[in-house]
């Protein structure tokens, strides 16, 4: 949530400040009368300063104004709740809160199936994170150039290549579940079958010189 950035930042350089050198845990709070929860200070309940750090770490929590109320509870566990109504003003003006001051060039490189195999649910994660990422530096005024790496494309496509043609099979009549079952076997032939691996490894350096 990076209206919490500044926040997170905070308290970063406040354990910093006691020679704690980690990154904030912000996480989803279970509790229903908060929305987020911090959870650092669970495991330096036995640091000498832990008094020190909680009084800190209240004072900079207090400072924040989209923070409506918070609680350090006896296991060290910071729940914090959203002033819902900052955070809508916030929401609203999105396009002009999230403007950067220094443009930045920014190369995004996404995607990355095996071209050689069936898609499938989890190649979604990466398009759709990559491209989130995309929309959002976009949006907040950065140059960017986007890429969807095509992993390994070329030997798996030289093997299918090299089957096709000792078994005679015409390109054009290929479909997509032929290919899932030429790939698998091809693969194992590149393995097992030295002549095969070589004419495989002949056709794999003409596509590379196209």
């Amino acid at each position: 949530m990076y209206q919490l950035t500044n926040l997170i930042e905070s308290l970063k350089n406040c354990l910093k400040s006691f020679d704690i050198y980690e990154e904030i845990d912000l996480r989803i709070c279970n509790e229903d009368r908060y929305q987020f929860q911090i959870n650092n200070l669970v495991k330096h309940t036995k640091e000498p300063a832990i008094e020190k750090i909680i009084s800190s770490f209240a004072e900079i929590i207090e400072k924040e104004k989209i923070i409506e109320e918070f609680q350090i509870n006896e296991k060290r566990f910071i729940n914090l709740k959203i002033d819902l109504q900052i955070f809508s003003y916030t929401y609203k003006n999105i396009r002009e809160v999230i403007k950067t001051k220094k443009t930045k060039n920014i190369i995004i490189d996404y995607g990355g199936p095996n071209i050689g195999k069936p898609l499938h649910v989890g190649h979604l994660r990466s398009l759709n994170i990559g491209r989130s990422l995309y929309q959002i530096n976009t949006l907040a005024g950065n140059n960017v150039i986007s890429d969807i790496h095509m992993g390994d494309w070329g030997m798996p496509i030289a093997q299918i290549i090299c089957y096709t043609n000792s078994k005679k099979i015409n390109l054009n009549d290929l479909d997509v579940d032929a290919l899932e079952e030429i790939y698998p076997i091809s693969s194992a032939l590149y393995t097992e079958d030295d002549n095969f691996k070589t004419s495989a490894q002949e056709i794999n350096k003409k596509l590379k010189h196209k």
